[in-house]
């Protein structure tokens, strides 16, 4: 039995290692403490956990003894009652209770971790949206700035003649929608800021982190043998799959319990009677015998059993299905980008525009026509660049 304890471990951490190499993980530990030691709702969650943890202790011993006292009296007369007793269930009702328990605690730790796991990933997830807010703020400045250049070179042809009212127009017309793009990308750049500070704190302090973590280079291996080892660990490790599985291991204790809680409870206890002409003392003894009430239980703890089983391969499906939908979104946000960053080349489009239009070859209109189709290539690759990372934080969560 050791030796095949041996060879599994061995085989597991084998398959983790080759995973661990065949995919470069976009987690850094110095943004995960970050956020750790910055989310005020994490921290409260994890004191949460803890007293959940122990309630889930309770009741796993026998009930507290309880003692009684009776006095009566009438006249010259009285009549006094002691009684101390302890109630005791069925040895294996203990067992099962900390059985369960234990199931429980479980229970709690893993949805810690996943909820960690899911913070974590917020985090990364605000941080794609701050870089994708400051990259795009970045880029209209600069094309603002162009266009402007732009238009004050269309205002001297204007008055030379060289070009039509038409051709100003278009030219202040774009000038002035460039410089809105840069007031809107500047405010969702400052929301982006705050909202990125909640999880990690002072962000211009944290920039040497972040540009750390921006800097790697997120390229998804997407061959059969990554998804089939990716997919199994993923599924494994779904937050709806674990809810279930620990529904089912729990209700299949509680058949257990139900059914040992269907045997004898007792109870023993010291029983002293005193009146004013004789004191007694003795030991009481009991038995209850639960007849009809724990059948029922035992039927709704099966019945709870049956459902976690169905409730478990649904959401196996539905995490099976959610991977997929990943996958394939990560896998065509990866061939959309090589595609444009391939054949997409800034300095090369912008000098030719502007050569043709100084030159005469194309109008101020082509030009505008032609800039604007470019800029929306170039706002496709930002916005394609933002959705491959944050698929690629989703699918890759499961290593936190």
């Amino acid at each position: 039995m050791r030796y095949i304890v041996k060879i599994t471990t061995i085989f597991i951490l084998g398959v983790n290692y080759m995973y661990s190499q065949a995919q470069e993980l976009p987690f850094n530990q110095d943004f995960i403490d970050l956020v750790e030691n910055n989310s005020s709702t994490l921290n409260a969650y994890k004191e949460k956990i803890e007293a959940d943890k122990l309630v889930a202790r309770v009741n796993l011993n026998p009930q507290n003894p309880e003692a009684r006292i009776s006095r009566t009296n009438n006249g010259d007369s009285f009549n006094q009652e002691i009684e101390i007793t302890q109630e005791l269930d069925f040895p294996t009702v203990y067992s099962n209770k900390r059985h369960i328990s234990k199931l429980e605690q479980d229970q709690l730790e893993t949805s810690l971790r996943f909820f960690k796991r899911d913070v974590v990933c917020k985090a990364y997830s605000k941080l794609v949206y701050f870089t994708y807010c400051k990259n795009m703020f970045n880029i209209h400045q600069e094309r603002s700035s162009r266009i402007s250049n732009i238009k004050m070179h269309m205002q001297e042809k204007f008055k030379l003649g060289d070009i039509s009212g038409i051709e100003l127009t278009k030219a202040n017309m774009e000038a002035s929608i460039l410089q809105s793009k840069v007031n809107k990308y500047h405010t969702e750049l400052i929301n982006a800021k705050k909202e990125l500070a909640y999880y990690i704190g002072d962000v211009d302090k944290q920039e040497g982190v972040m540009q750390l973590i921006s800097s790697k280079n997120m390229v998804f291996k997407d061959d059969s043998l990554n998804k089939a080892s990716l997919k199994s660990k993923w599924v494994e490790q779904n937050t709806g799959v674990n809810e279930a599985i620990f529904m089912y291991l729990i209700s299949d204790k509680n058949i257990g319990l139900a059914k040992a809680q269907s045997w004898p409870k007792f109870s023993i206890g010291y029983r002293r009677d005193e009146n004013q002409s004789i004191a007694m003392n003795g030991v009481a003894l009991g038995m209850s015998i639960p007849l009809w009430e724990n059948k029922n239980t035992v039927k709704q703890a099966k019945a709870n059993k049956a459902f976690a089983q169905s409730y478990e391969a649904d959401k196996r499906i539905l995490a099976e299905l959610h991977f997929e939908k990943l996958y394939q979104e990560i896998v065509e946000n990866k061939q959309i980008l090589q595609l444009l960053k391939n054949s997409f080349r800034e300095e090369e489009i912008e000098s030719q525009l502007s050569s043709s239009l100084e030159e005469g070859y194309i109008s101020v209109l082509e030009y505008f026509n032609q800039l604007e189709a470019y800029h929306q290539i170039e706002d496709e690759l930002q916005e394609r660049e933002r959705s491959y990372k944050l698929a690629y934080i989703e699918l890759l969560k499961v290593e936190l």
